[in-house]
């Protein structure tokens, strides 16, 4: 379930742009812009990590994301102001991207990768239609803030079970290819 954590941003694309627009005058272009830009810093760092995963603790990398997210999410809980809000949304994309890295390299661990992509897949459907459904809910009492705090309810439900990811850094066959 940890791995639906590094798709927050893409679940919740919505409700954020109409956030940044609205409650923090950014417009909808301005929000565009930073909504694209956290999902670029999503994408780069999962690119990035994503070459050398294979020998790197994905539990650790994991733990290290939802920090990394996390703090990003607070953050955005405690500043009125725009121009942090965007630093906040990048570092989110970050900490965001780490975990998509080390989460989706599982499957080629794990003993019947089908069924644990599949069971990972099963999740992220879930947890998108849970996270639309709790904004709605959240947005009548903190009304701008909603999405921050969505954000935050997920991080700290799902993302402390990084038990799934594999401490070992990589699979025998790859440990010997490269020695």
């Amino acid at each position: 379930m940890v791995s639906t954590v590094a798709w927050l941003t893409i679940t919740l694309l919505p409700y954020e742009v109409s956030t940044l627009s609205d409650g923090y005058r950014a417009g909808p272009v301005g929000a565009g812009w930073i909504t694209a830009a956290e999902l670029l810093a999503l994408a780069c760092a999962a690119s990035c990590l994503g070459q050398t995963i294979a020998f790197r603790d994905k539990r650790r990398l994991t733990i290290l994301g939802i920090a990394i997210a996390l703090a990003a999410t607070l953050g955005c809980l405690l500043t009125d102001h725009i121009v942090p809000i965007v630093a906040l949304r990048l570092l989110f994309g970050v900490g965001t991207g780490i975990v998509a890295a080390a989460t989706n390299a599982l499957p080629a661990l794990h003993d019947s990768p089908k069924k644990l992509f599949a069971y990972m897949q099963l999740a992220l459907g879930v947890v998108f239609g849970l996270a639309i459904f709790v904004v709605g809910a959240v947005q009548s009492f903190a009304g701008r803030e909603a999405v921050f705090f969505v954000d935050l309810i997920f991080l700290l439900t799902l993302g402390p079970r990084p038990s799934s990811c594999q401490r070992e850094s990589s699979p025998a066959f790859l440990r010997q290819a490269h020695a």
